[in-house]
């Protein structure tokens, strides 16, 4: 409860069936996978924050989010928010049709990214390799340890200078057919300890096989990394979301896929 406040998180009801852990991560690789503990379909919210203060040797590189996106209604959107005192470089991803090399099936046709602050559009992208300057976005992307996306592909990329702030990356389907779409936020600012990537989240359909919701995160540098990942779905309630997911599963893995923190009813 303490460590929610603390990040300005809002309050999950006591006994409520939301799940949510706090982990000390070593530098690695980490997905978060957000399931129904009754096999019901819903609606979920998932966050992940970055609990400790910015220190050289410890860092969030990379925030992710993999869910079904589509248009209108089902447009996904990501919030996602940078603390500290100068302005840094991030590298935004929505990548569709690069999920196929990894299998994923029904995957995004046509992602169309865009970022705002607030309700004033950043920038906007469809198919990165169309823009000016394509060949910076897949430089960025092999420094910043991203796999790399298909020259032509669909694939949408932006690279951005952000202040400290809130700001929500939409992603949407061009072409109105909905598909799993993965989200990515990386982090360009090094070593520095002037700014962090201190939260993301989503809320999308929740339900299984390629439709399950997985949050994604690298802990970069030489030191662990603190952080509180929440599935809230019964919370959601008090927000007016229809068909909310009655009793969210959080389970987090290691990058060798074994489990290292469960929760179902925090």
């Amino acid at each position: 409860v303490t460590s929610a406040a603390r990040v300005g998180a809002f309050a999950l009801t006591p006994g409520s069936a939301d799940s949510a852990l706090i982990a000390t991560l070593a530098p690695g690789t980490y997905s978060a996978v957000i399931g129904s503990a009754d096999a019901r379909i819903g609606v979920g919210l998932v966050e992940a924050y970055d609990l400790s203060t910015p220190t050289p040797g410890q860092r969030i590189n990379n925030l992710s989010i993999r869910a079904v996106a589509g248009s209108d209604a089902d447009t996904l959107i990501v919030g996602l928010v940078v603390e500290g005192a100068t302005s840094q470089r991030y590298l935004v991803r929505a990548v569709g049709p690069g999920l196929t090399a990894f299998g994923v099936e029904g995957a995004l046709a046509r992602p169309q990214l865009a970022v705002f602050s607030g309700s004033n559009e950043i920038a906007r992208n469809v198919g990165w390799s169309t823009s000016a300057n394509a060949t910076v976005l897949a430089e960025t992307a092999a420094l910043s340890g991203a796999f790399p996306l298909a020259a032509g592909s669909a694939d949408s990329v932006i690279l951005t200078t952000l202040a400290p702030g809130a700001y929500t990356a939409v992603i949407s389907a061009s072409d109105n057919r909905a598909g799993v779409g993965l989200v990515e936020v990386y982090d360009l600012s090094g070593d520095s300890s002037a700014q962090k990537l201190a939260n993301l989240s989503t809320r999308a359909a929740v339900g299984s096989g390629e439709a399950t919701l997985i949050s994604g995160l690298v802990v970069g540098g030489t030191a662990p990394k603190r952080v509180l990942i929440r599935a809230a779905g019964a919370a959601l309630a008090a927000f007016e979301v229809a068909n909310a997911l009655s009793r969210p599963q959080l389970t987090l893995f290691n990058a060798a896929g074994t489990i290292i923190a469960q929760n179902a009813g925090w």
